[in-house]
């Protein structure tokens, strides 16, 4: 059974809507590191679409992509980088783009440009996929934050298989952790979350 409602989501829209106007997207984006000037985050073109608790979510998937707070993580497997171990052929000039980063190493010592980048991958990769598998499998086993997490680990054909089978497609059991592990790992440290 989902876990979200017709009424959670329009709350959550109101919050959303209420938070960017009282602090704007910098302030949204930055919380939490510091003193970072405005010239080294660019405000995002893009529009957050709140069908989860980012904040919590994004705790939930660093914690099982790259053991705690780790921004300069790498998996020697599968070549997956940063906090949220992307594969950085897959989406080089997507990084560039949105987060003006010059360097690949200005990037990966940049926590707010992966923050950044994160909210833009939420938004325009993960959100269609998501509505895809939602409306077109018996999903409802899984919540919302769930079906975004096994999204991201197995892409949308990888997630489709396991939403179907139970299963993990062979090519992606290499260097990785079994799904039904990772999303007990993402769920136990959403729970965590303050």
């Amino acid at each position: 059974m989902k876990k979200r409602s017709f009424l959670t989501t329009i709350l959550l829209l109101i919050f959303w809507g209420f938070s960017y106007l009282q602090n704007g997207w910098f302030d949204l984006l930055t919380s939490g590191y510091g003193s970072i000037s405005q010239d080294t985050l660019q405000r995002p073109s893009f529009e957050i679409i709140p069908l989860l608790d980012r904040n919590r979510f994004t705790h939930g998937l660093h914690k099982v992509e790259s053991k705690h707070d780790n921004y300069l993580a790498y998996n020697p497997t599968t070549s997956a980088l940063w906090r949220y171990q992307f594969v950085p052929k897959y989406f080089r000039e997507d990084i560039q783009e949105i987060t003006k980063a010059k360097t690949h190493q200005e990037f990966l010592e940049t926590p707010a440009m992966q923050e950044t980048f994160m909210d833009w991958y939420i938004d325009k990769t993960l959100v269609p996929w998501y509505e895809k598998i939602s409306n077109s499998l018996d999903s409802t086993k899984f919540t919302d934050a769930e079906l975004f997490a096994l999204i991201h680990f197995l892409w949308v054909n990888g997630a489709t298989e396991f939403i179907t089978t139970n299963e993990m497609m062979e090519k992606q059991k290499v260097g990785n952790i079994d799904a039904t592990r990772y999303l007990e790992i993402v769920n136990k440290a959403m729970e965590a979350y303050n």
